[in-house]
């Protein structure tokens, strides 16, 4: 039997702990993205929530190197999310995906990048035709 999940992502202060988070949170220097967190706290939403100002920066780094960002239980137990960004240079945008852990394997993430990354590729292109207009 097909079972749901609804995890709701909209507060700016668990961005670290989002894979959207990470790839918006990428796009940026990581002194602003320290100065950020020292405003917002980096609380354990969960036992697997990086709490560490230092490991988020490297994961960040991470994040950059491969233009996909991971989520592994940070947010909540059971759930794990991966996000791409979509190429802009006038807004910062993520797409990201969430399911149950265990329909998450290391296959289906990585299939669910490269279908997430044509689909941004999309939108970005979608987004400029439409501020074209």
């Amino acid at each position: 039997m097909p079972s749901a999940t609804i995890v709701h992502r909209s507060s700016a202060h668990s961005a670290y702990a989002t894979s959207s988070g990470k790839v918006l949170l990428a796009g940026m220097g990581d002194e602003e993205v320290r100065e950020l967190l020292s405003r917002i706290g980096m609380p354990a939403r969960t036992p697997n929530t990086i709490t560490d100002p230092d490991a988020f920066i490297e994961q960040l780094a991470q994040v950059r190197n491969t233009g996909s960002a991971f989520e592994v239980e940070e947010m909540e137990i059971g759930v794990q999310c991966v996000a791409v960004p979509v190429p802009s240079d006038e807004v910062r945008l993520a797409l990201s995906m969430s399911a149950p852990s265990a329909r998450m394997s290391p296959e289906v993430s990585e299939r669910a990048v490269e279908l997430m990354r044509e689909t941004a590729i999309a939108v970005a292109k979608d987004l400029t035709r439409q501020a074209a207009r």
